[in-house]
């Protein structure tokens, strides 16, 4: 699956998928970090079964960019596996992580009230 992206309440939301190339997710998410009007970022990452380095350093780039803005990040529907590896490189500490999409936007929501 190649990353697809729609807009909800001023919430950007990102789909990756296991074949998404970490230049193709940025073609996607650059733009979304440079809209004013949106207020947050969420990824889902339902279609990863692993991940890679280089997706890595692309939701790290996106975390402190939004940071920057006094925006947020959010992952949702991790696999084990990537939740693991997010976990030993001790991600999850620093970026939120939600069981669902609807979980993550909800969360984004009550911080926009």
């Amino acid at each position: 699956m190649k990353p697809i992206h729609r807009i909800e309440n001023n919430v950007g939301i990102v789909s990756i998928g296991n074949d998404s190339t970490a230049k193709e997710v940025n073609i996607i998410v650059e733009p979304l970090l440079r809209d004013a009007s949106l207020k947050g970022l969420v990824l889902n990452l339902a279609e990863m079964t692993w991940i890679n380095s280089s997706i890595v350093g692309v939701i790290v780039d996106a975390f402190l960019e939004l940071k920057k803005h006094q925006k947020k990040l959010l992952l949702c529907q991790l696999s084990q596996k990537v939740h693991n590896t997010f976990t030993l490189i001790r991600l999850d500490a620093t970026i939120g992580i939600c069981e669902t999409e609807q979980e993550a936007l909800a969360s984004l929501q009550s911080e926009l009230e």
